[in-house]
């Protein structure tokens, strides 16, 4: 997925955000520990379990459960995401300033990445929707982002996570965690997201972004074992409407032209 135009922008944002959210677990060839979501078992949080389980246990249950919403914004540009990851279905949008439609939408459904765009760009007409090639790049890129194992790995990888107290989250009261991330990990986990950007990198490249990697982590959950906030010193999201049915455009991924380029 080598993109010239701003399909990357928006191809990398869904990736972030879907690292962000912690999507998982719904399949994907190098989802090895893929549980359809009919079959979790949800219980209610262990609070005696170490720091890294409880976490790990709230990332898994927030996505596992049904779909959510996630929201980010830096830089001035505002994010929107609606994520069902036992349907394999993620609507990325992003927003500048205080717009009321997107400038561009990324739609990954039925294995399929679809692109929009709110003005013409690079030959690609606005408001219509194009289909990504289908690449053994974006196959093994999209799998990653459906991998409960690469997700977690953070917190799995983990130099340290500790409780940090609790707080109030829009008006709910949480558990603030902090993960001190391992940098190699950090690095490890965007070479397996973006391939194309990454695989050229020399040993000096790497070392500078393990060095940029962030300190801390900070993630919040609710009482009810749902992760509702996270902030890694770039962005902050926030989640909700967990269990609220997705609202979806309808596009035909089949009759999308594919996007030249992508």
């Amino acid at each position: 997925m080598i993109l010239s135009h701003p399909a990357r922008r928006a191809v990398v944002g869904v990736l972030l955000a879907a690292t962000a959210v912690c999507v998982a677990a719904c399949g994907g060839e190098t989802a090895g520990s893929a549980v359809p979501v009919s079959a979790f078992d949800r219980t209610a949080p262990d609070t005696s379990a170490p720091p890294a389980d409880q976490l790990t246990a709230a990332m898994t249950s927030t996505v596992m459960s049904g779909p959510y919403r996630v929201s980010t914004e830096s830089g001035g540009v505002r994010s929107e995401g609606q994520i069902d990851a036992a349907r394999r279905i993620v609507l990325w949008e992003e927003f500048s300033g205080g717009a009321a439609a997107p400038d561009q939408s990324l739609l990954l459904r039925d294995d399929a990445a679809l692109v929009r765009f709110s003005t013409a760009v690079n030959g690609a007409e606005a408001g219509t929707w194009y289909r990504m090639a289908d690449t053994e790049e974006s196959r093994r890129t999209l799998s990653v982002l459906f991998d409960v194992d690469a997700i977690t790995s953070l917190v799995d990888t983990a130099i340290g996570v500790e409780v940090k107290g609790s707080g109030d989250v829009d008006g709910s009261r949480t558990t603030h965690f902090v993960v001190t991330p391992d940098p190699k990990a950090v690095v490890d986990l965007a070479m397996r997201l973006l391939p194309s950007a990454t695989q050229d990198l020399d040993a000096s490249e790497l070392k500078d972004l393990e060095e940029k990697a962030p300190e801390e982590l900070h993630y919040w959950v609710n009482r009810d074992g749902y992760l509702v906030r996270e902030d890694d010193g770039f962005r902050v999201k926030t989640y909700r409407a967990f269990g609220v049915p997705l609202r979806l455009p309808a596009v035909d991924a089949s009759a999308a032209p594919v996007l030249a380029g992508s």
